[in-house]
């Protein structure tokens, strides 16, 4: 019985002391609680910082995107009509050629038809100068007989 009565007096003791100890405990426990919920504040605070930076950044992205696709459309719209207009010019040369072509030929038909008209005249020529020229001696000597 003094072994129960003894540790009867010893708990009694502890939870004298626990008692007297639990308002300093207690206010440490509240302490670090309301440690906690300042640092979840904080911590909150730099989440929602955080946030916003990455909402900012977004939205810069987004801006460069829509400014990049434009460019893109404009860079493409004046692509095809780079390529409309060389395509027409190539067309329109492509035609001056053909023309160039058709008039070369007409005109080197002419240069043949020429020169064949000259030779042909020439010819004519030739037999003419051989005609006066028998003519002549055929008339000098006549001349001759009668002077």
């Amino acid at each position: 019985m003094g072994k129960a009565l003894a540790k009867k007096a010893g708990v009694a003791a502890l939870e004298t002391t626990l008692r007297a100890a639990m308002p300093e405990l207690l206010q440490s426990l509240e302490n670090l609680q309301g440690d906690i919920r300042q640092l979840r504040l904080a911590m909150d605070a730099q989440f929602a910082k955080v946030d916003d930076r990455f909402t900012r950044i977004d939205e810069r992205f987004t801006k460069i995107e829509d400014r990049l696709l434009q460019v893109e459309r404009a860079t493409d719209q004046l692509r095809l009509e780079f390529k409309e207009e060389l395509n027409d010019r190539a067309e329109r040369l492509l035609a001056v050629m053909n023309e160039l072509s058709h008039r070369i030929t007409r005109v080197d038909q002419r240069l043949e038809d020429y020169q064949e008209f000259s030779r042909i005249n020439s010819q004519k020529m030739d037999n003419w100068l051989e005609r006066l020229v028998s003519v002549e001696r055929a008339q000098q000597p006549r001349r001759r007989r009668a002077g």
